[in-house]
């Protein structure tokens, strides 16, 4: 029944049906004794495009402009018997600016005018939202080495870097405790343009293009959704009535740039030349107006592969590896107002990138992609507005690695093919978005859908070359048992995988003018998505012979995740009544997309003749698969001996459901500062971690404690079993001042949880036979970050800007590198070591790995052999050592004026500057001869020059 409601209700909206990449006005008409002002008329006119709404106070004295381009608006407001007043008012995405307007007796041929705060610095009255902004100021004249937009995000508090694993394809940025697979959302133009597996923003939008970007971060309304931390809301730029061109060039070399802090040879060769353009203005002024940007990279680099002296594989892999990077992109958007009551716009992104590696681990990456979105708001009355968005995306990543033959899973470095690769992910989809706007009285409301439909394949080639894990770096040799390996994974080898999906999502939110002073903002959102736990496939495999015995670990008709509802409530009070400080508190439910990497993999896992062998009998045979498989071919194996790899998502698989508690207060300071501090406390549940169902309850995992199901070997399942805790206080300060401006953020944070990551297939010690949970902290407990990024303008067109960063490290997880229960997951701690327990000095811990690594003689322990690893201790400045660190990226230029239209910018821009080492964390097996020892460090000083050319005829 439900399911046919929602069914209904997407058919009823759907003749409706944009996302919030815009902004609104909102104001209050009063004459000079506070009486509200009924009938007044308010005219809202974009002084960059003429785009106009004229509206009319309603009973309560408010009228309201929604849907706005982000952009400069003045507002004149008129009663017949009232002087005129005109304001003006910069709008940032996102943002709700309120007029409180007070019209003085007297002739309506008389003007007031008032002028509003600079973008950025308004203090937002009558929302919960907590959130900042990036102003196309910053984006033009910061240094952003990669010209990678979202980089600027690690400017507001709660942002820092992405650990390196989340990090592909440029800069990524995690916000608030939450990495990017299922922490945030990244939105360009309302539409959601996340990678479907890994989360980030799968289009390097060129930094010309964007006009402004806001981060709502822990507290957002019901508008917003799929995202549990964050939602970064991008806003691409349009054509103004002006004409405006722009060229750049940013230019890199080798002999520039500083030397890595572990190369002791020459300099890698290193060349970028990045080429952009960008052209917008007017084909009919006031109503049509263009934008097009373009921008083309071209980059030579070397890797450099520095494993410790002491690690056995640093000979083989050690050395300077070119590569090289092209990168195409294009934008372009055409507006259009055909009338006062009808508006808007087609945009068009492309992007084609191609990454190519000589060092044979690192990944090689061929992307492309389209996507084309429409848009059209209509006003039906001064009270009533509807925007309607329709979307399609059609996307292409392609991954590689060049290393080949079976991997090698060793304690101190991984050698060999990878097991899911060559991948690709071609993926379409079409989303519909729409959300009508209401004003009565004192409530302002909004109510919408999101409609999206997906299909997405999956192209790998899945243990096809298999995986030999083992518990030594010592070579092979068959008559020593203790270099034998103690698993194989192969599979049959390339398939391809189609999923589809469709996503639902509704949503109303109301503000509530309870008073002048206090606002209430309330809103419910509900998300769900149509094939989450694969359910067709699922019981097609319960009805196939060949999987008989599933059915003790799936269900048929196990249904669905149809519990998220998403309330969300604050309250927003004006202190003093003048709009210079206010108070906020709010409660906020979230739920989290889905990814569906699990559908996908399960699919191409549980199809293909997978196997996991760990009798040693046939292990010592290695490397010959055909002898470990007894001359059988994967079908007579799996036929014969059982041992089916199963992967797929489990009954109780959810989509992750996220708490936010938010307070804090805004303090302005006349009208170039504010200063905001929030209190955040997020708790994220069912986050989606993996677990082996085919384990027999007693350990360790042997001939006399074997799988309950011979038929199968590991049987992974995807459920929603980890739940992370995170405490903070966020500051930011904005001042500008004369030529000069100044964003400073700090977060202090505290991330704990229960389960390794949020992308884990198995919990480290599923028997207890160790005694150790997975709860501690989480690997994104980054405790402390700092931020300061000035602008300054000097007299005779001399500009300075930098970005100075302060950042403590983030955990890494100690291990055995060893599977000493037989579970298949190396992970493996020392009992009593915490989870995540480098980078921070802790005495017990300490004590733990040095028993461990110190050990003589091989010793049982609740079943398990301990091995005798016998290698030196380590030192508590070793293990207190992680990836934290500082750096100061600067930019310096001069700017010539020809004719005040022409201008010509030369500039030089040095990153990390001081050339301080940003380390990575070092190695984290405990077995090997490198524990605790750092190889690699982030990039040192590199410098890079260019010119910018611009023209308008403003």
């Amino acid at each position: 029944m439900l399911k046919r409601l929602l069914v209904l209700f997407g058919l009823v909206l759907l003749p409706l049906t944009v996302r919030a990449q815009t902004a609104e006005i909102r104001v209050d008409v009063s004459d000079a004794t506070g009486s509200l002002i009924v009938g007044a008329k308010v005219t809202v006119t974009n002084t960059d495009t003429g785009l106009t709404q004229v509206l009319t106070t309603d009973q309560a004295g408010i009228s309201r402009a929604a849907a706005l381009p982000p952009g400069p608006y003045q507002v004149v407001s008129s009663m017949s018997g009232f002087s005129n007043d005109r304001s003006t008012i910069n709008l940032t995405v996102g943002q709700v600016g309120e007029l409180h307007v007070r019209l003085a007796t007297g002739s309506d041929t008389q003007t007031v005018s008032v002028e509003a705060a600079p973008a950025g610095l308004a203090v937002e009255t009558s929302t919960t939202t907590v959130s900042g902004v990036i102003t196309r100021q910053q984006l033009f004249d910061l240094p952003v080495i990669n010209r990678s937009f979202i980089a600027l995000a690690q400017l507001l508090p709660g942002g820092a870097p992405s650990l390196s694993g989340d990090a592909r394809f440029g800069t990524q940025t995690t916000v608030g405790g939450s990495n990017v697979r299922s922490g945030y959302s990244t939105l360009v133009d309302g539409a959601s343009l996340d990678h479907p597996i890994y989360g980030f923003s799968i289009v390097d939008v060129n930094q010309d293009s964007v006009r402004e970007f806001r981060v709502l971060r822990n507290q957002f309304d019901a508008e917003y959704g799929r995202a549990g931390t964050a939602v970064v809301d991008v806003v691409t730029r349009s054509g103004t009535n002006k004409y405006d061109a722009l060229f750049n060039y940013f230019g890199r070399r080798d002999p520039l740039n500083a030397r890595n802090y572990f190369n002791n040879g020459n300099q890698p060769p290193f060349s970028l030349n990045r080429y952009s353009t960008a052209l917008g203005g007017p084909v009919v002024h006031d109503r049509t107006h263009f934008f097009v940007a373009d921008e083309y990279i071209k980059q030579t680099s070397a890797y450099y592969q520095s494993l410790a002296a002491s690690n056995p594989f640093a000979s083989q892999v050690n050395g300077t590896y070119p590569n090289n990077t092209t990168e195409k992109t294009l934008q372009a958007k055409l507006d259009h107002q055909i009338n006062s009551k009808n508006s808007g716009y087609l945009r068009y992104l492309w992007e084609q990138q191609n990454i190519n590696e000589t060092y044979a681990y690192n990944d090689n990456y061929s992307i492309t992609f389209h996507d084309v979105l429409g848009q059209w708001s209509h006003i039906f009355t001064p009270s009533m507005l509807n925007s309607f968005q329709l979307e399609f995306l059609d996307q292409n990543t392609y991954r590689f690695i060049l290393a080949q033959g079976a991997q090698q899973v060793r304690p101190s470095f991984t050698l060999g093919a990878q097991p899911n690769k060559p991948q690709g992910y071609p993926r379409k989809r079409v989303g519909l978005n729409d959300t009508f706007y209401l004003t009565k009285g004192r409530n302002t409301i909004k109510f919408g859908t999101r409609l999206t439909y997906e299909v997405l394949h999956f192209d790998s080639n899945y243990y096809g070359q298999g995986v030999w894990n083992f518990n030594t770096d010592a070579a092979f040799d068959i008559n020593n048992s203790a270099t034998w390996p103690t698993r194989l994974t192969i599979g049959s080898g390339f398939s391809s995988k189609v999923y589809k999906n469709s996503e639902q999502s509704y949503f109303v939110q109301d503000d509530v003018k309870l008073s002048p002073r206090l606002t209430l903002n309330a809103g419910l959102r509900y998300d769900i998505e149509t094939d989450l736990r694969s359910q067709r496939y699922v019981d097609h495999l319960l009805t196939n012979p060949a999987y008989t015995g599933l059915s003790n670990y799936v269900s048929a008709n196990r249904g669905n995740d149809w519990n998220n509802i998403q309330p969300r409530v604050g309250l927003a009070y004006d202190l003093m009544g003048k709009g210079t400080t206010v108070l906020r508190a709010a409660y906020g439910a979230y739920s989290v997309r889905n990814r569906p990497f699990f559908n996908m993999q399960g699919q191409t896992v549980t199809d293909n003749f997978t196997v996991q062998i760990s009798d040693p009998n046939l292990l010592k045979y290695y490397p010959d698969t055909t002898a470990v498989l007894g001359g059988l071919t994967l079908q007579q194996y799996v036929a014969q001996q059982g041992g089916r790899l199963i992967y797929l998502p489990g009954d109780h698989l959810n989509i992750p459901y996220v708490h936010e508690l938010t307070a804090g207060v805004q303090q302005g300071f006349g009208r170039n500062s504010v200063l905001v501090v929030d209190f955040v406390r997020q708790i994220q549940t069912g986050l989606q971690t993996g677990h082996d169902a085919n384990l027999p309850t007693v350990g360790p995992l042997n001939s006399t404690h074997p799988r309950p199901l011979k038929q199968f070997s590991t049987v992974t399942l995807f459920d929603s079993t980890t739940t992370s805790w995170n405490t903070a206080l966020q500051v930011q300060f904005r001042t500008r001042y004369r030529r000069a401006s100044v964003q400073t953020s700090y977060a202090l944070d505290k991330v704990v949880s229960d389960g390794l990551n949020d992308n884990t297939s198995a919990p480290s010690d599923p028997f207890h036979i160790m005694g150790n949970t997975d709860r501690g902290l989480d690997e994104l407990d980054r405790r402390q970050v700092l931020t300061v990024a000035p602008m300054i303008y000097f007299p005779w067109g001399i500009q300075i800007s930098g970005v100075a960063a302060v950042l403590t490290t983030t955990p890494f997880n100690i291990t055995y590198g060893r599977d000493l229960d037989g579970d298949g997951n190396t992970s493996d701690r020392p009992a009593g070591l915490t989870k995540f327990a480098g980078g921070h000095a802790n005495q017990h811990n300490l004590d733990l790995i040095n028993a461990a690594r110190t050990l003589k003689t091989a010793t049982s322990f609740n079943g398990v052999t301990l091995p005798a690893l016998n290698l030196a201790a380590v030192t508590m400045k070793q293990l207190a050592q992680g990836s934290g660190g500082s750096r100061v990226d600067v930019r310096g230029g001069k700017e010539f004026s020809f004719h005040e239209a022409f201008k010509v910018n030369l500039f030089a821009e040095a990153y990390n500057i001081f050339n301080t080492p940003v380390f990575n964390a070092p190695t984290a097996t405990i077995s090997s001869s490198a524990f605790l020892t750092r190889s690699s460090a982030g990039d040192p000083r590199q410098l890079q020059f260019g010119v910018r050319v611009t023209w308008n005829n403003r």
